[in-house]
């Protein structure tokens, strides 16, 4: 399955506060701060999946068969799913096939039994995220830590990011919310 994000919100983190945790009292290091904010934040969300703020998921199923797991984010409501036919590229609203079930911290997409399933269709499914409210506090530490991490040896990092080699602490913490479990 693959998505694209659109209509992308700010995040909630404050650099004053991200500077608080980093025992900065000088300002003239803000676009670093910022800069380092932002990638700690993009780093997370795409590490566990959960947006920290506010947008719009289409995510493409391929011919994979339902249900469905929204791969980002937090969803309260179904969104618009719909059937594509390959053949001439003609979409059919099917929202009203599916129900959206939560489990295991994950957000599904189920289809209502039926008696056939067209094989020569994909499925789009649509639908708005929102940050979790409030941010859990062992998230913000991460996101501040790994931040902190980032900023405090920006010359060492290299261009791809890479989180196996995150501090063990923010890595363990992480791992539940990228588990679903949190």
């Amino acid at each position: 399955m693959s998505h694209t994000i659109s209509n992308l919100g700010t995040h909630p983190f404050q650099i004053s506060e991200f500077r608080d945790h980093l025992r900065l009292e000088i300002t003239d290091d803000d676009p670093a701060v910022s800069r380092t904010l932002d990638a700690a934040v993009r780093a997370v969300e795409r590490w566990t999946g959960i947006m920290t703020r506010s947008a719009d998921v289409v995510q493409e199923t391929g011919y994979a068969l339902p249900p469905f797991r929204a791969e980002v984010g937090y969803i309260s409501s179904l969104g618009t799913i719909s059937s594509i036919n390959t053949i001439d590229d003609s979409a059919t609203d099917v929202t009203s096939e599916f129900v959206m079930i939560r489990s295991h911290g994950w957000t599904y997409a189920v289809l209502r039994p039926r008696n056939y399933l067209e094989r020569n269709n994909i499925f789009r499914w649509s639908y708005s995220v929102s940050a979790p409210s409030p941010i859990p506090d062992d998230l913000r530490i991460c996101i501040y830590g790994i931040g902190a991490t980032w900023y405090e040896n920006r010359e060492q990092i290299q261009q791809n990011i890479n989180l196996t080699k995150l501090p063990i602490a923010y890595r363990s913490l992480l791992e539940n919310f990228r588990d679903g479990m949190l």
